[in-house]
């Protein structure tokens, strides 16, 4: 017992006025190799500071402490840690075990974040867990233990790490008599063989079991019984030594491994979290893929329509009969096909209805618009079908008959046509004569009545126009010809698209469309974001015993905020793959559901992927932050 293991010289820990946890003044304390020293004291005598002021959790406002001869205040912060790690045990009146954890894997985390050998680990915790009568109970759950067998588990978690010097801050307070003497005989026995002692307590009893006695009050010390036993000599210090590459890696592979235990170990929270994840990114990756999938729909059929299509918009004219002879005049044309004639009536002006509004005037307003087109439009339209068989339509509509699109069938609750068949526009009843379940190049006529260009003519306000189809590539000389031939007095007052000039519309659309979904993904995720930084940020203040157990056992402040960063990307890796997976097959449902080639590019899925992780990590950022500023000492005091 003549090395000096630690020396306080004038130890000063002062706190601010506003703090009850009192302070030490002015303390020298020399502790020798090998002893077993009980400090002792009325509450708020200081006797817990000194001890966290001991075993580095707390640092002196005054005063040089030196371990093995050397001056702590030389060291870097991440040099105590591993000083801390190497060099101290630590056992607590609460015994801040890890309640979801194996009483095994409680046992090793000091081992875990040191780095050691995971079969070095299951061998160094077998041995002390058979030594504590508790290797039955290795794979038991922690939280199930009783208030003894935790506080012999501390004991053996301090043990692993085989420490040179053993903190003991009122292990005994928490159990009844019988434990409190089984503590205190094992406490002898690792004495008795070289490891250093130090018991804070104020149960008398418990502190004649030491062979020196310091007394606290007030901070100051007021009694010491000396050093009266001899004991062999623990085994050298180990100060500070570097960490090795391998040792490095399995730190960190440690803390991811602890980040997955927290993340399993809590499932309700977790699994919602994962949700919140998920909802942001399956936002995001379908609401892509349907933009993209939609887009792609337009393009195909814009694509299709630009060979050999070419649309006039007529001005306003007194008689229907002037769209005859501008067809005929189209139609002289070369390279021109077909031509026929389209007017529509927006829903409001057509009032289209199921019954009569005048027997039925309350009814609802549909949004079904009106569509005039003659027998030619009706032949370009739909290529495929004969009018005349399929409808009973030999010639141009008459007008008191109608087409009615699919859609809108559906919303006037007609299941069929033919006699019994009607549909009111603007007050007149017309026979529903066909239904269009396929509208061919207008989707729009899915949700539209089609009647006689006469008639739509004749219900009030309508656009007018000449639809026609044309010789592949001769839509564009043909926009140029056609305004001279049907006025050339004024051919401005003429306005003739080609459906290539629709596809700058499309591109901006799409652009839009774009802007529009990734703001409403992005709102999405970070609202999943919030939630998460939320719920990392409460489960932070319910762990700030953990937090404190893992910086006590030689935790850095960098790994303890790693934890938390691997705990909140992990979660949001796996809301990210669970989300990309639900937006694909969002984008697929739909599609199918439309009638669409569902267009989903892996790389909106990967995207998902990588911001479901990156919200995950910036989420955690803020907790992980926090979890590495707690003070150990302030966080055992609670």
């Amino acid at each position: 017992m003549d090395r000096p293991v630690l020396a306080l010289r004038g130890i000063s820990r002062r706190y601010d006025e506003s703090r009850s946890t009192a302070g030490i003044t002015d303390i020298d304390l020399v502790i020798h190799e090998g002893e077993f020293v009980a400090i002792t004291g009325p509450s708020g005598s200081g006797k817990s500071t000194l001890l966290n002021v001991l075993g580095l959790l707390d640092v002196p406002s005054a005063g040089s402490y030196l371990i093995d001869g050397f001056d702590t205040s030389q060291l870097e912060a991440h040099q105590i840690d591993s000083l801390r790690a190497s060099e101290f045990g630590f056992i607590f009146q609460n015994s801040y075990i890890l309640p979801n954890e194996s009483v095994a894997r409680n046992a090793a985390l000091a081992l875990r974040i040191q780095g050691m050998l995971r079969r070095s680990q299951a061998i160094r915790v077998g041995e002390v867990l058979k030594d504590l009568g508790m290797l039955p109970q290795a794979n038991a759950r922690a939280g199930n233990l009783s208030g003894g067998e935790r506080q012999r588990l501390a004991i053996g978690r301090a043990l692993t790490s085989q420490p040179r010097i053993i903190l003991a801050d009122e292990p005994t307070g928490n159990l009844d008599s019988d434990n409190s003497q089984s503590l205190v005989r094992r406490l002898k026995e690792l004495n008795d063989t070289g490891v250093t002692i130090v018991l804070v307590t104020h149960d008398e009893d418990v502190a004649s079991a030491a062979d020196r006695r310091i007394r606290l009050t007030d901070g100051r010390i007021v009694g010491d019984t000396g050093s009266p036993v001899l004991r062999p000599h623990g085994r050298d210090s180990s100060m500070a030594q570097p960490a090795g590459k391998g040792q490095r890696i399995r730190r960190l592979t440690g803390i991811v491994q602890d980040s997955l235990t927290s993340i399993s170990t809590r499932p309700t929270r977790s699994l919602l979290l994962v949700a919140a994840f998920a909802l942001g990114v399956a936002g995001m990756v379908s609401a892509v893929g349907l933009g993209e999938t939609a887009s792609q729909q337009v393009s195909d059929r814009l694509a299709q329509a630009s060979l050999d299509q070419v649309d006039v918009a007529l001005p306003s004219i007194d008689t229907i009969n002037t769209y005859d002879v501008w067809k005929e005049q189209i139609g002289m044309l070369d390279g021109v096909l077909g031509v026929g004639i389209r007017i529509d009536v927006s829903a409001l002006d057509a009032q289209v209805a199921p019954l009569s509004r005048a027997q039925v005037p309350d009814q609802s307003a549909y949004s079904i618009a009106v569509v005039g087109a003659d027998r030619d439009l009706l032949d370009l339209t739909f290529p495929d079908n004969d009018a005349s068989a399929k409808w009973g339509i030999p010639g141009d509509l008459a007008d008191d008959v109608a087409l009615l699109g699919e859609e809108a069938a559906n919303k006037l609750g007609i299941k069929s046509a033919g006699p019994g068949s009607r549909v009111w526009v603007r007050g007149s009843p017309l026979e529903v004569v066909g239904l269009i379940a396929d509208p061919g190049r207008d989707a729009l006529l899915l949700n539209a009545v089609i009647v006689s260009p006469q008639f739509a003519a004749a219900i009030g306000p309508a656009s007018a126009s000449l639809i026609m189809r044309t010789e592949p590539g001769m839509p564009a000389p043909l926009a140029e010809s056609i305004p001279l031939a049907i006025n050339p007095a004024s051919p401005g007052d003429v306005q003739v698209s080609t459906v290539a000039d629709l596809r700058i519309l499309r591109l901006g659309v799409q652009d839009d469309l774009s802007v529009l979904v990734g703001g409403i993904s992005g709102i999405l995720l970070l609202v999943a974001g919030l939630s998460a930084g939320t719920s990392m940020y409460l489960s932070l203040q319910s762990r700030v015993g953990e937090i404190a157990l893992r910086r006590a056992v030689g935790a850095r402040r960098s790994e303890t905020a790693l934890l938390f960063l691997a705990e909140g990307a992990l979660l949001g890796l796996a809301g990210g793959l669970a989300g990309a997976a639900l937006g694909l097959v969002a984008v697929m449902t739909t599609s199918i559901a439309l009638g669409w080639n569902p267009t989903a590019s892996a790389t909106s899925a990967i995207i998902g992927i990588v911001c479901g992780l990156a919200v995950g990590s910036i989420s955690s950022l803020f907790p992980a932050l926090r979890a590495a500023s707690v003070s150990p000492a302030q966080a055992i005091r609670g």
